[in-house]
């Protein structure tokens, strides 16, 4: 899934970010790899979910399709 940030910023211990899912979106509790950073409005793309955090691994969008 992809979507956007609406935080200040997502890094590896804060963000919020809001995916599209057919209704009103889910605003999902995001965290970037270590050194990396998003700011408000970046495109990010779910990679896995840390239960024990309670949020989404997530990279950049462009970084997604280069896989």
């Amino acid at each position: 899934k992809t979507g956007t940030v609406i935080s200040p910023h997502v890094d590896e211990r804060d963000g919020r970010a809001e995916f599209e899912d057919g209704g009103a979106g889910l605003i999902l509790q995001v965290r970037a790899a270590p050194g990396a950073r998003f700011q408000r409005g970046d495109r990010v793309v779910l990679l896995s979910h840390d239960e024990a955090a309670n949020a989404y691994a997530v990279i950049s969008e462009s970084e997604f399709h280069h896989r």
